[in-house]
């Protein structure tokens, strides 16, 4: 896992904890813009990249804070106690398959005449 390497890398040069998770969060950032910026959709950030010799992996997770209920239309910001996770294939890459795994959160609708758990804006 791309994070144990870059984790253990920080840990010999004396970075403290909180300063491994910032670089690390960069990281993520930068792969995302330099690599994926124009392709992926901006409320989409890497969060991971597992590599071995059959397959690529890149993790994913929405930056959304709120989504619409479909069913009346309400925003709703309260979260439930869980997330989704959507796997999908890419292209393959020098020989590899490419899977993305995109984690999104679960909302629930505060109208109590609607449905009562829509997810994040990507599904």
């Amino acid at each position: 896992m791309w994070s144990d390497v870059l984790t253990s890398a920080l840990k010999r040069g004396a970075f403290a904890p909180h300063e491994i998770d910032q670089i690390y969060q960069l990281e993520m950032e930068a792969r995302t813009f330099f690599e994926w910026g124009g392709i992926m959709p901006d409320f989409l950030v890497l969060q991971n990249i597992e590599r071995d010799d059959t397959r690529i992996q890149y993790d994913w997770a929405s930056r959304s804070r709120d989504a619409a209920c479909p069913y009346c239309g309400t925003i709703s910001q309260t979260p439930a106690h869980e997330n989704l996770e959507k796997p999908w294939q890419d292209l393959p890459q020098a020989g590899r398959a490419v899977w993305h795994r995109v984690r999104r959160q679960i909302y629930v609708c505060q109208n109590p005449e609607s449905s009562p758990v829509l997810s994040s804006q990507y599904s």
